[in-house]
């Protein structure tokens, strides 16, 4: 008859196989175990990746995503104190993210910069012709579409 497990909860805290890295990283910071801690954690930007590409429907690509979140790793790295009890990831996966979003932010407003640009020189372009509208007239319609995109957002 097998026996039944106790209900007791045990005092044993869990430890992570990190812990030993960060408290040696913590006690003398060094580029080697800094990069040794960032190795360790590349499993979990490529999944923050992943998901983040999903939940946007495939829209982007993965490897700038993983670039961008590496960069919220970085942060989190340089955050973290160890003087919390809780684990480092759940500091370094919000940071993650958001590095992630402010990448795709500064993307869209370059591709919008360089629509902008693009209907510019277009314009000044069909300004040579005699029989294309007025500065005037071009400046306006700019600012008319660029109204519209800013509206969308």
């Amino acid at each position: 008859m097998p026996r039944l497990q106790s209900a007791v909860k045990s005092n044993v805290v869990k430890r992570s196989p990190n812990d030993t890295l960060w408290a040696s990283y913590l006690k003398n910071p060094s580029e080697r175990r800094h990069e040794a801690l960032w190795a360790t954690y590349q499993p979990l930007v490529r999944h923050s990746a992943e998901r983040f590409n999903d939940k946007m429907n495939h829209t982007f690509d993965v490897s700038s995503l993983i670039a961008a979140g590496n960069v919220g790793l970085l942060d989190a790295i340089a955050e973290f104190s160890g003087q919390t009890t809780a684990p480092f990831e759940t500091l370094a996966v919000p940071m993650i993210r958001q590095a992630m979003a402010r990448s795709l932010t500064v993307e869209r407003f370059k591709a919008k910069e360089h629509v902008l640009r693009m209907e510019l020189a277009e314009a000044i372009t069909q300004a040579d012709d005699p029989r294309a509208p007025t500065l005037k007239q071009t400046q306006a319609l700019l600012i008319l579409n660029a109204a519209k995109i800013v509206a969308k957002q």
